[in-house]
């Protein structure tokens, strides 16, 4: 159901926000390339604008925001 799949993504952007921070601190010069499909476009994407340092790529197939 669309309702589940909105919590769902309010509750994990947080975490991928998170982790994709610390990724960069631990490798700061490295390239970050998000993409996703769907739903995991539009996170990809959401979390893509949220992120203090911007991702060197961002690939959405069938998503919008």
């Amino acid at each position: 159901p669309p309702m589940l799949r909105t919590r769902f993504a309010f509750a994990v952007s947080p975490l991928l926000l998170g982790a994709l921070e610390e990724l960069q601190r631990g490798a700061p010069n490295a390239k970050l390339v998000l993409g996703g499909f769907s739903q995991g476009a539009m996170l990809a994407t959401d979390t893509a604008l949220r992120l203090e340092t911007a991702p060197a790529a961002l690939g959405i197939f069938s998503g919008t925001l």
